[in-house]
């Protein structure tokens, strides 16, 4: 069974591929304008998002969850873990 987690790769530039949808994010330096894929859709600001989440709990930075987020789980009893397969999970 594949994993659905971001996989990334350091060589001369950051290379993110999430599962779902299927894409490979590039990235090379600058700003949220720098990201390069091949994707069309609605989801490219929340891929880019993604790619950036992934990036960073990879490299050891945990992120806690915005008020509003925390908020809307609440309401709908959810966990962080019930969001892993959307976000990613930490690694390490």
């Amino acid at each position: 069974m594949e994993s659905d987690l971001p996989v990334i790769e350091l060589e001369g530039q950051v290379k993110i591929r999430i599962a779902h949808p299927p894409v490979e994010v590039r990235y090379a330096g600058g700003g949220l304008e720098s990201f390069i894929f091949e994707y069309r859709g609605r989801q490219r600001k929340g891929l880019i998002a993604r790619a950036v989440l992934a990036f960073q709990r990879a490299n050891g930075s945990s992120i806690p969850p915005l008020p509003a987020l925390t908020y809307l789980m609440d309401q709908h009893d959810l966990s962080r873990a019930d969001l892993a397969p959307l976000l990613g999970t930490p690694v390490g």
